[in-house]
């Protein structure tokens, strides 16, 4: 209601509390497949991913 349904749902996160936030293939597989539901609906995909000393963003497009 806040947004007048202008901001839905934008993308995900985790943590890697005991590594880093690079990527990992099972997160590879999630990535692709938020992008996979998103890309329908012509909006990106962000996926963050933190650890401990460092954080990565990831911004997929079907564009």
């Amino acid at each position: 209601k806040r947004t007048n349904s202008f901001l839905g749902y934008v993308g995900d996160w985790h943590s890697h509390p005991q590594g880093s936030a690079s990527r990992s293939n099972t997160d590879l597989e999630a990535m692709l497949e938020t992008k996979r539901v998103l890309d329908a609906f012509q909006v990106p995909t962000f996926i963050l991913i933190a650890a401990p000393k460092e954080f990565k963003a990831y911004l997929l497009t079907a564009y």
